[in-house]
């Protein structure tokens, strides 16, 4: 899970345009659950689902899952998440209703997801148990006593939940050598088990990105090395090629539309590995570049 750019407002979900399909629906909901006896009765909401949401939303993730990072092409087809649910609310096991209707149409609580973060799945974990998990109706607080029941009374909530548009995600999550993904604060916590980011088939793919982050950080070393035992600009010149191909490799795996790019920059400490491979590198290619000059004139006195 990476922070992520709010993408540009779809007219129709213009919340202050009587006119657009948000407004509308959004009033009807509220004069709907405005009646006592309307509270566990069902209301259809559809504007979340037309296709210009969608074409933001994959622009913005870059096609992938708001959670788990993945290609949603890849797994499924994708779903437009409610980060605070629509219908009804899980609290102590048990949905209560209504849910946040006055934000079911509302920008800022959508959300790209795959199948497999947003609905309640059994899921297999690396250690051979298995967990039931998945966004679904979940949506715990720090206090409960504050949860919000009228439009407005949100703001007065603490989520425990990471949203890709307001939180930094590096400073709640780490990953391991292994592809397993830690938490480093109680948010973090409730955001791996509830998006289920612990599942059995991230950890391979995770894998995959670490392999090769080693591999490039394994050639780039190679060029340095290389570069301090040159014996002519040639051979520098064909060395600096193979540390800025790796070194481009490196970054692009850092890359927002990069597949699991939390992963990448967990493990190069958000470019510090990046700078520092390049400020190893600068230096041993002045020296070396230095070396070989001195050595020439050198060799064109002494002809």
């Amino acid at each position: 899970m990476i922070k992520v750019t709010q993408g540009i407002l779809p007219d129709q979900f213009n919340l202050n345009n009587p006119s657009s399909k948000a407004f509308i629906e959004t009033e009807k909901a509220k004069l709907h659950f405005s009646h006592g006896l309307n509270q566990n009765q069902n209301f259809i909401f559809n504007a979340y689902r037309c296709d210009s949401l969608k074409k933001v939303l994959k622009s913005s993730f870059n096609g992938k899952c708001g959670y788990c990072e993945s290609y949603i092409t890849h797994i499924g087809a994708m779903e437009i998440e409610h980060y605070r649910p629509k219908k009804a609310v899980k609290i102590n096991n048990n949905l209560v209703y209504p849910g946040y209707y006055w934000l079911a149409a509302d920008f800022q609580n959508l959300l790209p997801a795959c199948p497999a973060c947003n609905q309640l799945r059994r899921y297999e974990l690396e250690d051979g148990t298995c967990s039931t998990s998945g966004k679904g109706n979940n949506f715990p607080i720090k206090c409960e006593s504050k949860r919000a029941k009228i439009p407005g009374d949100e703001i007065h909530e603490i989520p425990r939940l990471l949203h890709p548009y307001n939180d930094l995600p590096h400073e709640h999550l780490k990953f391991s050598n292994t592809g397993m993904i830690h938490y480093k604060t109680t948010k973090g916590k409730f955001s791996i088990e509830i998006y289920a980011l612990k599942r059995l088939e991230l950890v391979p793919r995770r894998k995959e990105v670490i392999a090769g982050i080693k591999v490039d950080i394994c050639n780039i070393v190679d060029a340095i090395k290389s570069i301090i035992e040159a014996n002519s600009l040639l051979q520098i010149q064909r060395h600096k090629s193979a540390f800025n191909r790796n070194h481009k490799s490196l970054r692009k795996r850092m890359c927002s539309n990069s597949a699991y790019s939390a992963v990448a920059r967990d493990l190069l400490h958000e470019e510090k590995v990046l700078k520092d491979l390049k400020k190893w590198f600068k230096k041993e290619l002045n020296k070396a570049c230095e070396r070989i000059n001195t050595s020439t004139k050198k060799s064109h006195v002494d002809i």
